[in-house]
């Protein structure tokens, strides 16, 4: 399969080009995308495939999208902050369970790109390489009770099909605020990989995808520091 560029996927807009009501929004997120430091977290990616949707040195094409509406694209910005940020407090949902959505939701809807960028972050994290490895190649007897149970419930806020008993199941396994976040979040997720299919990011080859988390499986790989991308939190009220 050969790389395909994008070739509808909205361009940022110029500065100059932005209202002066939201210059500020529109400068805030490219300010806070660079802070994220991808330059050199895309070193660690041996695909080149991966580059279109994360190209590393210069806004990612989802955001340069969302940037032609300021405030929705700062609005996106600030909330994945929030949900970046949750596991640096206690009684919540963790870090680890943050990326396992990731790699859940990006399965279960086929974004392919996606799970590939977050899969270095959720093994620094916690979430075993196995596990992601397995939930990829539809494998998931090999998955432990709690890996299965979260798979499950994300899948259920994601696909509408959430009962009493899993909604229970995860609550009493997390906590009540826990649960409410991985499903807020999973929520958030589908919204955000459903928006960029729908501005035409182009996905990677899944061979590529495969042989990315076969490396990080076998270590060959080295996850990054795993506050490298959690911002800090700020603080509300």
């Amino acid at each position: 399969m050969t790389e395909t560029p994008a070739t509808y996927t909205p361009a940022a807009p110029p500065k100059d080009a932005v209202r002066d009501d939201e210059k500020t929004a529109y400068q805030k997120v490219i300010d806070r995308q660079r802070a994220y430091n991808y330059p050199e977290f895309v070193k660690k990616f041996p695909h080149r495939s991966v580059r279109q949707g994360m190209p590393g040195d210069t806004l990612q094409p989802y955001f340069a999208a969302l940037l032609n509406s300021p405030l929705v694209a700062a609005g996106m910005s600030d909330l994945g902050v929030v949900y970046r940020t949750r596991g640096e407090f206690a009684g919540g949902m963790a870090h680890a369970d943050r990326e396992w959505c990731d790699m859940v939701v990006c399965q279960d809807l086929g974004m392919n790109w996606v799970l590939y960028v977050h899969a270095l972050d959720a093994a620094a994290v916690g979430v075993r390489p196995a596990a992601i490895l397995a939930l990829v190649q539809g494998d998931e007897a090999q998955l432990t009770a709690d890996e299965k149970l979260r798979a499950d419930f994300i899948r259920a806020v994601i696909r509408g099909t959430m009962t009493r008993e899993l909604y229970t199941a995860l609550e009493s396994r997390t906590s009540q605020r826990a649960a409410v976040e991985i499903a807020a979040f999973s929520g958030h997720l589908l919204k955000t990989i459903r928006l960029q299919q729908a501005f035409g990011i182009p996905d990677i080859p899944r061979a590529d995808l495969v042989e990315f988390l076969e490396a990080i499986a076998a270590g060959t790989i080295t996850p990054p520091d795993p506050k490298e991308r959690v911002p800090v939190a700020a603080p509300h009220g």
